[in-house]
């Protein structure tokens, strides 16, 4: 028990003094932080981001939608119902009038996205993780192109392709126990064991929505990104991010990582640009430009070394 023990009070120390010195850089209370897990997965994806979060007093919530999480086997849903049942599920977390920072990733990002779009919530950063605006990654199989051919002939609900390594991760230690995590059940930290083909679709279709609505994001809004991103490209992402009409965007792109940022080898950069958006105010004279490698030194504990 001596290492559990030295772990849990370094995460402590380490939030502590990332709390009190992001407290002295922005003189604010943070704003809650609610993210929304990736496609038909579970808010497992945020396990190693949600204790440096809350340690550093970051209120965090990952919410269970209802016909998305866990949902790879409960029939067909279409994007617009994922959108309404996480409206729902952030309106019951969240107080009335509360501004909060809204983010996801991969699906639950664009989902994130949309919301935001609809301009229902009081949505003050949102930060999109991996937003999958496309699967033009280099992990996509040869037959991945054919996928339309499916979506024509409207056979996509009976079609599914299972996961396969590297799993979104360039850790190997954690590839190896994601691995091990699948075998033993239908979902695992990273995600579905399988993905059906119509949720891929339904995550295309709402990519395109988001594209289509690039003006209506909110000012503050940031992508973070992995170089080496299986999934999506980078190429793809800064595509969209230089199409988006907004003065305050912020393309964080990381380097060690692979598709499951919150999860892979830069997961501390990420709960550092998490913090920094949930602290930012309106009176911030640029939210973008605190010391993010104060940050990751701060936060950085014997969880993030794995």
């Amino acid at each position: 028990m001596p290492h559990a023990c030295a772990f849990v009070l370094g995460s402590a120390v380490a939030g502590r003094i990332c709390s009190a010195e992001f407290h002295a850089v922005f003189r604010s209370p943070p704003m809650p932080v609610v993210l929304l897990h990736g496609l038909l997965s579970t808010p497992r994806e945020f396990g190693l981001i949600s204790l440096p979060l809350r340690a550093g007093g970051t209120s965090f919530i990952a919410p269970h939608v209802e016909g998305y999480t866990e949902a790879h086997g409960q029939g067909v849903k279409r994007w617009r119902d994922w959108l309404a049942a996480a409206e729902t599920a952030v309106r019951q977390a969240i107080p009335e009038g509360q501004p909060f920072v809204l983010g996801g990733l991969c699906t639950g990002g664009l989902i994130a996205a949309a919301l935001a779009i609809e301009e229902r919530l009081p949505v003050h950063a949102l930060v999109l993780m991996s937003p999958t605006f496309g699967f033009d990654g280099w992990g996509r199989s040869p037959w991945w192109r054919w996928r339309w051919l499916a979506y024509v002939l409207g056979i996509e609900r009976w079609i599914s392709t299972a996961e396969r390594s590297p799993f979104g991760i360039k850790n190997e230690k954690l590839r190896r126990w994601v691995q091990r995590d699948m075998k033993r059940r239908a979902d695992s930290a990273a995600g579905p064991a399988r993905l059906p083909l119509w949720a891929i679709a339904e995550t295309e279709r709402i990519a395109a929505h988001v594209v289509r609505n690039l003006g209506r994001l909110p000012p503050r809004t940031v992508l973070i990104h992995a170089r080496e991103d299986e999934v999506c490209s980078l190429a793809q992402v800064e595509r969209v991010f230089n199409a988006m009409p907004i003065d305050d965007k912020n393309l964080i792109v990381l380097e060690n990582s692979f598709h499951m940022i919150t999860l892979d080898n830069d997961r501390q950069r990420v709960v550092a640009e998490l913090r920094k958006a949930a602290l930012a105010t309106d009176a911030s004279s640029d939210w973008r430009n605190a010391e993010t490698s104060m940050a990751g030194r701060a936060c950085l504990s014997p969880l993030a070394m794995a």
